[in-house]
């Protein structure tokens, strides 16, 4: 290929190459410039093509840094990595896609081995700089395998590709949500998963082209603002536009706030929790966990958590009490999601995925040992909380410090409040927690 317009070129037979994950612009992004990590590289597949965004890490865990000598593989790394119960959960989803994508180097290129600056084989091109002596050898060989979370296994980067595009529903729901926020100027609710949902379907079954999905998308309501007629021949309608005020409306500020309106189930079509690749979802009631669910302090919330659950077929509300802020669920033990997990990780999955179907606003952990009565409620006027951005960065921050049970912040009032438990963190305590990350309360 020579000069530089542009032009069709056709790929060699067994070429790597191919589709949207292995242009080297992609390849680059996702790394550093020196090395390469599956995580950076695993978590922008699930992120930006699924919309799925993995938690953030685990604050007590340290980081990885790839053994620049070539004597320990960045997989055998992770792999003890994955020894920490909080870790497991989320790299269980993050590191397949990223070990696929390691047959290709920092900017791109395709490798069957690593580079080395210690033990290793000459390497014909290994002379990084030929004035001050910079080389490198051929280290440990690659090894693109990997097994999904569903079970699916792949040998290299383009058996990858095809269990990928399988997956037609999360790759054509996160398209949708991400043309939708270019469109309108807005993020995608909780209140428009039936419109997304309704979306998808109608492409489905016009074929799933890209083209089609765009139509749909602009005949939406949620660009239109008219009645939404979903496949099942459902009607959804949009909650009616409100007058403007100085005030932002409550159907903004989603659910870490303390006074919301009542929720509303919504109706949605029916989850099918079967694939070819995947095995059918059965609930056992000799199997349940009773979990303290954040956010869940508030008796409307209740509702809201039962249709958020409705997308969550691997588990069955048993109960669900607004008193204690705890629910006790059913589960198929040997699903894809908890199939081989002890108690820890089966809690920490269901936090991050709960937690994902709510944007962040709603998560689960085991029963705290302080009942709610015990409880100590504290509350902070905050500066600067004037967005939903805000309220949720404060929420975050609270319902994350160890001894906080419930927490909730809202950018109308400028206050954040918790509920804590006095014996395990204290009102200074966590204002100092706050203050460290550049919260400033209003008495400062």
């Amino acid at each position: 290929v020579k000069g530089t317009q542009i032009r069709a070129v056709p790929l060699p037979a067994g070429c790597p190459r191919g589709g949207f994950l292995t242009q080297a612009a992609i390849l680059k992004v996702t790394a550093n410039g020196t090395t390469t990590s599956p995580v950076p590289r695993g978590a922008f597949v699930i992120d930006r093509l699924l919309g799925e965004p993995p938690e953030p890490p685990a604050s007590r865990v340290a980081a990885l840094e790839p053994d620049g000598r070539g004597t320990t593989t960045i997989r055998d790394q992770l792999a003890k990595h994955r020894e920490h119960a909080v870790c497991a959960s989320c790299h269980q989803r993050i590191d397949p896609p990223g070990f696929a994508l390691e047959s290709f180097d920092v900017i791109g290129g395709f490798r069957q081995r690593y580079r080395s600056i210690g033990e290793g084989d000459p390497a014909d091109r290994g002379k990084i700089d030929l004035i001050i002596g910079i080389s490198f050898k051929l280290g440990l060989p690659v090894d693109a395998t990997g097994t999904l979370s569903g079970g699916q296994s792949f040998q290299n980067v383009r058996e990858f590709q095809a269990l990928l595009a399988n997956e037609t529903d999360r790759l054509l729901g996160n398209l949708a949500r991400q043309l939708m926020i270019y469109a309108t100027g807005r993020e995608v609710r909780f209140s428009d998963r039936a419109a997304i949902q309704a979306i998808v379907s109608r492409t489905r079954e016009q074929g799933g082209g890209l083209r089609t999905l765009l139509h749909e998308v602009v005949a939406s309501p949620l660009f239109t603002g008219s009645p939404l007629i979903g496949p099942a021949g459902t009607e959804f309608r949009l909650p009616t536009p409100r007058p403007s005020t100085s005030q932002p409306p409550d159907s903004d500020r989603l659910l870490m706030t303390a006074n919301l309106p009542p929720v509303q189930a919504i109706r949605t079509p029916p989850v099918s929790t079967e694939s070819p690749s995947r095995k059918p979802i059965t609930i056992s009631d000799s199997h349940t966990l009773t979990l303290r669910v954040t956010g869940l302090f508030m008796p409307e919330r209740v509702e809201a958590l039962k249709s958020l659950l409705a997308d969550f077929p691997e588990v069955a509300i048993q109960n669900v009490d607004f008193d204690t802020a705890e629910m006790t669920l059913a589960y198929d033990p040997e699903c894809d999601l908890f199939r081989n997990a002890n108690l820890n990780q089966i809690v920490e999955r269901i936090h991050n995925r709960i937690s994902q179907l709510s944007r962040s606003t709603l998560g689960a952990k085991a029963q705290s040992i302080t009942p709610r009565n015990k409880w100590e409620r504290v509350e902070f006027p905050i500066y600067g909380l004037d967005c939903m951005a805000c309220s949720l960065a404060v929420y975050q921050i609270m319902i994350r410090s160890e001894g906080v049970e419930q927490a909730t912040a809202s950018f109308r009032d400028g206050k954040a409040i918790a509920w804590i438990d006095p014996a395990r963190i204290d009102r200074d305590r966590l204002l100092s927690i706050l203050n460290g990350r550049d919260v400033k309360t209003a008495h400062e």
